[in-house]
């Protein structure tokens, strides 16, 4: 092998090396706040589907539409409209995933 695919292996192995496992996982618990994070990203990506599929159908191809470059930066913004919509409250997706997080957490820790 040569020096770049020796020093690739050994960060492979290197991140291998340090990757958690089930067992050390078990052992640390996560914080309200973290769980209640997380709970909002997914629920902002959800949301973020959501929408993407109903701003599927809209054209864009009219005398102001924008080509490639509108549906590029289309995905960006409803990224964005998933973000603001579960900042704000959601559907309550976001509840249920951290009480669901916040029971299993409590069940592993006894």
């Amino acid at each position: 092998m040569n020096t770049i695919q020796n020093n690739l292996a050994g960060t492979v192995l290197n991140k291998l090396n340090n990757y958690p496992t089930p067992a050390s996982l078990s052992k640390t618990s996560l914080s309200d706040e973290k769980i209640q994070t997380v709970a909002r990203q997914f629920e902002g990506m959800f949301l973020s589907q959501m929408f993407g599929h109903m701003f599927k159908g809209l054209k864009t191809d009219g005398l102001m539409g924008g080509g490639n470059g509108e549906a590029i930066f289309r995905d960006f913004l409803i990224q964005e409209y998933g973000k603001a919509a579960s900042k704000a409250g959601g559907i309550g997706l976001a509840k249920s995933i951290t009480r669901q997080l916040s029971t299993m957490q409590e069940v592993k820790n006894d």
